[in-house]
Formats: C-alpha cells, structure tokens, sequence
C-alpha cells in the first residue's frame, strides 16, 4: 500500500516552524522563507519516494522440501506477511515439467479456483493453502506468485514430497526347510510399495546367514523390496528367533521398524538320542529312549527284526521320548528301536 507523507502549511514562517513535526524541517532557522520552502518540499517528496521503494512484507525466497505422510494433511504456508499488502497472488503446482496455476486471489474477487486439483485445496485467511488427504499425485513443485502495491511480483517454490509408509510382512519359508548342508531360504521380510525405498537388514546373533534381495518398482513411484533370508538349515536354528529390521529415510530423520519371529519349519531327523534301561522290581525291564527331531520321530520297538505285538510292547510316547516295558519271559536278545 501507499505510505502518504503530509506537511502542514499555516502561513507564517515563525508559526510554521514551531508546529512542524520533521525534525529536518528545523534544520536551519537561518534559511529564508522561500528557501525553507523549498527545503520542506524535497523532504516530502524524499520520503513519499521511500515509501513507495520499501517492499512492504517482502521476505527472501525459502527453496526446500516438505515431507507429508499418504493421506495426512498438510499447509504450504503463504510467504507475504499481511495479506492487506497483496495485489494478487497466484498458487501454481509443477509435475512432469508442466507448469499449471491452480488457485488465484486478489483483495477484490477473494480466492479463484481454477482446476479440479484447486477445488480440492483450502484457502485459508492468511493466504497459505490447505491440502487434505494428500495422496501421490499431489507431489511436485509448489510456487507462490506474489505481486504487491508496494513492490515487483516474488516467487517462493517449496517441492512437496510425500512419503509412504512400507507394508511390512516378515514370515518362515511356507514349506517345511529339511536339514542339509545347503544354504536354504528359512524366512523372507517384505517392505512393501514404500517411498522413499525402504533398506532391509536381518540380525540372527551369532548364526552365519546370507541375503537374497529383490527389487520391483512401482508406476506410481512406489518401490517393494524383498529380502530373503538364508541360512544352512540344522537343528540348532530351529526355534531360533530372528529380527527383521526396516529403515526408511524420512526428511531429517529415520523411521526404524523391527519384526521378530521365530524358526519353526526347519527339519531335521531325529538327533541327541539317549537311551536308559531301568529293572522294576517284578522282574521287568522299562528301557526310556529320549531324542529330539522335528517333526517328532515315531518310534518302533524290536526284539531282533521281529516288532513287538501291541499286547506286549506297552509302549508309551511323546513328542521327545518314548518307554518300553518288557516282561521278563522276553527278555533276551537283541532290542532294536526305530525312527521314523
């Protein structure tokens, strides 16, 4: 806006003086009447010239970033500090090197909304704008336009940059891994339709491992990354717990995830095997054979390589251990137990 500058003229040089406010005005009492006149004049005009060269509510360009979550909201705040300075201000959205303005505004007509993306925006009092719900194909380049009464237009650009999350899915091989010497997938982390990409480490303790990474990258600017992990399938892994850990880089800082599950599926035949023979006091023999196999080994009981008829054997399992009682007419020769 125009800053006005007065003076006051009331007809004596005397009077004149002792009522001026300027403190240039009284520069010189020595000065003629026609000379302070003059004098009064250029200092009007100066200052009237300042006022019009001072750029009322001007503020250095801000070029960054702001980092918004898919589907939360977010305000680009406007750069002018009183809006009663705007003569018209212009909100533009760069994509793809296209350049549209979406939304105008001047003191006269208010806010215009001038695409289907603007109509989405909100227009708040101060000048900024309002985006709810932000979605992927709000990202871009944001540029406001500012023309005032009191100086040339100024452009601020901010680019939006919206982050999504990674869907995260970490589970053991669907089928059962058997025990051998090859290195075998036993778990696999998935980050899923993350951006910016997500990084995906493995912590096992002190087990040796490998990763096998895979990459797919999405149309709309997503990226789903694919770890499997692999290590040489045996019986101490099983049962071991493993941590999935998910760092995605989010504007000044990080978002750190960690998934742990536990081994299940490895399969191994049955190891650590201890067999007890124990005399009951009728003459018996009760022989205790522990082991431990997943999944858990069915036993089979032998007098030589004849099986023992159900009636005799009484044999009683579980998961890790299986007993027998033999009766003391079938006591000799050999006893033979069976894995399976």
């Amino acid at each position: 806006m125009y800053r006005v500058c007065k003076a006051i003229h009331l007809g004596s040089p005397d009077k004149a003086r002792k009522e001026s406010t300027h403190p240039c005005l009284d520069m010189s009492r020595s000065l003629s009447w026609r000379s302070q006149t003059v004098v009064r004049q250029l200092l009007c005009y100066g200052a009237l010239l300042l006022c019009l060269l001072q750029p009322a509510g001007s503020q250095a360009p801000v070029n960054g970033k702001m980092y918004v979550p898919l589907g939360s909201g977010v305000i680009i705040k406007c750069r002018a500090e009183n809006l009663l300075e705007v003569k018209e201000m212009t909100w533009q959205r760069t994509q793809r090197d296209q350049t549209k303005n979406f939304l105008t505004y001047t003191p006269g007509t208010g806010p215009t909304f001038l695409t289907l993306f603007g109509r989405r925006t909100k227009f708040l009092r101060d000048g900024s704008i309002a985006i709810h719900d932000v979605t992927l194909s709000d990202e871009g380049v944001y540029k406001q336009v500012i023309t005032t009464f009191s100086s040339m237009a100024k452009e601020y650009k901010i680019y939006l940059e919206v982050q999504v999350f990674p869907d995260i899915h970490v589970f053991s091989a669907p089928d059962p891994v058997v025990g051998g010497c090859l290195e075998k997938t036993v778990a696999t982390c998935i980050a899923g339709a993350a951006k910016p990409p997500a990084a995906i480490s493995w912590r096992t303790g002190d087990l040796p491992f490998v990763v096998e990474e895979n990459v797919t990258r999405h149309k709309n600017g997503t990226v789903t990354i694919k770890s499997g992990l692999k290590m040489t399938p045996e019986r101490k892994i099983n049962g071991h717990k493993i941590t999935c850990v998910i760092l995605q880089d989010y504007g000044l800082s990080d978002v750190l995830t960690k998934r742990t599950i536990t081994l299940q599926n490895i399969h191994f035949p049955p190891q650590m095997v201890s067999i007890e023979v124990f005399r009951n006091a009728d003459g018996s023999l009760r022989i205790l054979c522990e082991s431990e196999a997943n999944p858990p080994a069915e036993y089979t009981w032998k007098s030589g390589p004849t099986p023992y008829a159900n009636e005799q054997k009484r044999v009683k399992s579980s998961s890790e251990k299986s007993q027998i009682f033999i009766p003391p007419a079938s006591q000799s020769g050999l006893h033979l137990l069976l894995f399976d």
